[in-house]
């Protein structure tokens, strides 16, 4: 379906921006964007859109076979979700959250690099609909 293809570039490449360029104080809009980013309600209406769009990414893809039609970009929208999901929950609960290393690592602490990553798969995603795996 057309439409989750496109509201599939257009999260991947909000969420990459947001992630590569959050925390970065040499853009011009970083006031905003830290202002967006501190949002609650923005994490956890991204958050559910990356995971509805990501699992039907993974069921039904623009062009080809389905799961790994669009494999990169489903998993690019679950690991935006997970992320902003993981943000809303650390900024509305009292309970403490203890993740193990490796998911730290590359859920909050690696984030940027994650950013970049999802931009250049969404600009791939856009530029090349059909290819398999993207």
């Amino acid at each position: 379906m057309l439409q989750f293809y496109l509201l599939a570039v257009v999260l991947c490449a909000v969420c990459g921006y947001l992630f590569a360029f959050g925390d970065s104080k040499a853009i011009i809009l970083s006031e905003n964007i830290e202002n967006v980013q501190s949002n609650k309600t923005f994490a956890l209406v991204i958050g559910l859109l990356c995971l509805i769009t990501g699992i039907f990414k993974l069921i039904s893809p623009v062009r080809g076979v389905p799961v790994f039609g669009d494999f990169l970009p489903a998993l690019a929208l679950l690991f935006a979700a997970i992320s902003n999901l993981l943000d809303y929950y650390k900024a509305t609960t009292t309970v403490g959250l203890t993740l193990p290393n490796f998911l730290e690592t590359v859920l909050v602490e690696n984030r940027r690099y994650a950013g970049i990553i999802i931009l250049i798969i969404a600009f791939l995603h856009f530029l090349l609909p059909g290819l398999l795996f993207i």
